[in-house]
């Protein structure tokens, strides 16, 4: 009996956490709309060498600096390096896709994300696929098809952002380091070429730190907090909640996106797309219900 308020009130502090991330993460695209003066892979430099400054402190600051090295030593290495590269691919493109005004595709593809991750769990992992699960992924299918007859282009950013980040996080599900460590050994792989872009930038006089006034350098350096904070708040939260919370709270994410991509920015919600992102509600809605479903039985 003593222990029950003490559990409730890390629930509860796990729910904030993890609701703070999804909620900073669906407010991103404002942050790089402020910087939609640099060239994305400028961006891209930038969040990548703060991000490494800014975990390392963190690292270092609470002690865990020996679980970075023991990652980097260890057999896992190649993962990190794998992983690294889809981060950075996922990143670019979110980067480009927001200050080119396609926030609304941006939106469609972490909606999508976690429907396909299921998918990516039955191909490669072979996990079986519940009645409710196949439902929702037949309906985010038919939302792409839909989007590519209706708007007759293949919506490539909202594929390419679930793609990425599905592949990134079976990735990082498959090895053990930590969501910190494991940030900055991915941030230490590309650590290097992102100073490439930044030298070859501040070269051609691409509005880069040297080239820029006080608010772009103050938004740019602040790049790694902005990507390190929500992640560790996302951390804490995981390990506090059930799946099920996780999976209905991950959808703030792409909604507060839509809210931003229509009402914010102006982007057009055209009839076809409102069909895409209804039969994308849908496919979600079924993922959740089924979840929770699935977990009474099972607790039953």
């Amino acid at each position: 009996m003593p222990q029950r308020p003490h559990a409730g009130a890390d629930t509860r502090a796990g729910l904030a956490a993890a609701a703070l991330a999804y909620l900073l993460w669906g407010l991103l695209p404002v942050y790089w709309k402020a910087l939609g003066h640099v060239p994305a892979t400028a961006i891209l430099g930038h969040r990548i060498v703060w991000s490494a400054v800014f975990t390392a402190t963190l690292l270092v600051a609470s002690g865990r600096w020996p679980e970075a090295t023991r990652a980097m030593t260890g057999a896992g290495r190649r993962w990190h390096i794998l992983s690294a590269a889809l981060l950075a691919a996922n990143w670019l493109t979110f980067l480009w896709a927001v200050n080119s005004g396609r926030v609304l595709e941006c939106s469609l593809g972490y909606f999508l994300n976690p429907l396909l991750n299921v998918f990516l769990g039955a191909v490669l992992l072979g996990e079986r696929l519940r009645r409710g699960q196949w439902l929702a992924i037949l309906l985010a299918a038919a939302a792409t098809v839909n989007e590519l007859l209706l708007a007759d282009r293949l919506p490539w950013v909202a594929l390419a952002l679930a793609l990425s980040f599905g592949l990134y996080g079976l990735i990082r599900k498959s090895v053990s380091t930590a969501a910190l460590p494991g940030l900055f050994i991915e941030m230490a792989v590309l650590a290097l070429p992102a100073l490439g872009w930044i030298a070859w930038h501040e070269g051609h006089g691409g509005s880069g730190l040297v080239h820029a006034g006080t608010t772009t350098r103050v938004l740019l350096v602040a790049s790694g907090i902005v990507t390190a904070l929500p992640l560790t708040a996302f951390a804490y939260g995981v390990r506090r909640l059930q799946l099920v919370t996780i999976g209905v709270l991950q959808y703030i994410t792409p909604t507060g996106m839509l809210l931003l991509g229509a009402l914010a920015y102006g982007e057009p919600l055209s009839p076809h797309r409102l069909i895409t992102f209804a039969l994308i509600w849908c496919g979600a809605g079924c993922y959740t219900l089924e979840a929770v479903l699935f977990l009474r039985r099972s607790e039953r």
